[in-house]
């Protein structure tokens, strides 16, 4: 299931408590709890808060915020629509499809710009074994709700690139899944190490340098890609 639809599903139960959003419900939202608080409830109570404050107060936004809890204070999830309704002037059959458009608007936007805490991260660490060679090391993590493919690693020397074959370990740790791999790659010409990691989301990129690297080097990054130029060893 798509990490946006993972986070509709949550936002309907929240919605049909019957004190709507509180710490306690987002506890029981793994989805939400770590994308909007890396698991700390009371943080991703706030942050989904301020997530619907800070969207255009549409009618949609409106009702789902009522529905949910944050704008009208029934004890139900139908007294809070009835309520809503009636100081908006909608039946209760209009404001369910309005708070249904705005539970999915509020999925996708918590989906796609509330997901820097819950971003799958990759670390690429080069070191230096020897004067020939550049010992390359991939670690990635990822929670365990967001589909991400296996990383490539390739190798560009001399105007040609090479898919290296790499013995990918998987794995498991807490509420993330993690891929490990490394290759020992030749280092005599300049050369670019490069990482391709498709998947949901875009993921956070860290570059751990060996001290003892004694050559020029050049980062740079773009959406599920980057690239770590070397020039000639000094």
């Amino acid at each position: 299931m798509a990490l946006d639809e993972q986070v509709l599903t949550e936002l309907r139960a929240l919605r049909r408590r019957a004190d709507g959003v509180t710490p306690t419900g987002v506890a029981d939202c793994a989805v939400i709890c770590h994308i909007l608080g890396a698991g700390n409830p009371d943080i991703a109570y706030t942050a989904l808060r301020d997530a619907i404050l800070s969207l255009d107060q549409t009618t949609a936004i409106r009702a789902a915020a009522a529905s949910l809890g944050f704008a009208a204070s029934g004890s139900t999830h139908l007294d809070r629509l009835t309520e809503f309704g009636t100081a908006e002037g909608y039946d209760q059959r209009q404001v369910r499809r309005y708070s249904d458009k705005g539970l999915r608007q509020i999925a996708s936007y918590l989906s796609s710009q509330w997901v820097l805490v819950a971003s799958p991260k990759l670390t690429l660490t080069l070191t230096t074994p020897d004067e020939d060679h550049v010992w390359v090391h991939v670690s990635a993590r990822r929670y365990y709700f967001i589909d991400m493919r296996t990383p490539e690693l390739s190798l560009w020397q001399e105007d040609q690139r090479t898919i290296q074959a790499i013995d990918w370990r998987h794995g498991q740790s807490d509420a993330y899944d993690t891929t490990e791999g490394a290759a020992l790659l030749p280092s005599t010409t300049p050369f670019i190490v490069s990482v391709i990691w498709h998947g949901e989301l875009w993921p956070l990129f860290e570059l751990d340098l060996d001290a003892h690297i004694s050559r020029g080097v050049l980062t740079r990054s773009l959406g599920s890609h980057i690239q770590v130029a070397l020039d000639n060893a000094s």
